[in-house]
């Protein structure tokens, strides 16, 4: 049996709320699909399907790099769309601070995962939380949001610390993805 599934890092209580809040401050755009606050996360790699015996083997493999990552802390501010403002298919929040001890982690995670097979990531590594998809009509819900001035003002969601990598399951659902921790390992190095 397969399973569609990321790594992912965990956002902050704080954080969440600070992203729920604005969801309800920016209100209801036509064509635009809102993120869940509580699936937020911070993609490190998507695996994509992978078998169920997969699960125990990835965290073998990975508990090495955890226990040579220091914890690190990130900031969530600012508001973007891809592939641009103007015609947005992903509304996001960025992600600032220490993003060159996360980028180690990826490498290092992808430089792991290679070992098993897993394509490694030819795109560069772009941080950031997905706040919602815009499914069709996305140059009507850039015009409205640049109306908005969504993108014009200088949100800050919050500080986090970053303590844990997770594997996270993804089932596709009518109403969304429904996601599922499969396990977390801890980022052990001390930082002295």
């Amino acid at each position: 049996m397969s399973i569609r599934a990321f790594l992912a890092i965990d956002i902050s209580t704080t954080v969440r709320e600070a992203l729920e809040h604005f969801q309800d401050q920016v209100g209801s755009i036509r064509s635009v699909k809102w993120v869940s606050p509580e699936s937020m996360h911070v993609t490190v790699k998507f695996l994509g399907d992978i078998e169920a015996g997969q699960v125990s083997v990835l965290r073998e493999v990975l508990r090495d790099v955890t226990r040579e990552t220091t914890s690190f802390s990130l900031t969530v501010r600012g508001v973007g769309g891809f592939p641009s403002v103007s015609r947005p298919r992903i509304l996001w929040a960025g992600v600032s601070g220490e993003v060159k001890l996360l980028g180690g982690l990826v490498l290092n995670v992808e430089s792991a995962l290679s070992s098993l097979g897993y394509a490694q990531e030819e795109r560069p590594y772009h941080p950031h939380l997905t706040l919602a998809r815009i499914k069709s009509r996305s140059r009507e819900a850039g015009k409205v949001l640049e109306t908005s001035e969504v993108f014009e003002k200088e949100w800050v969601f919050g500080d986090m610390t970053v303590d844990r990598l997770c594997l996270v399951q993804s089932q596709l659902s009518p109403y969304g993805a429904l996601y599922s921790r499969l396990w977390e390992l801890p980022l052990e190095k001390s930082s002295h």
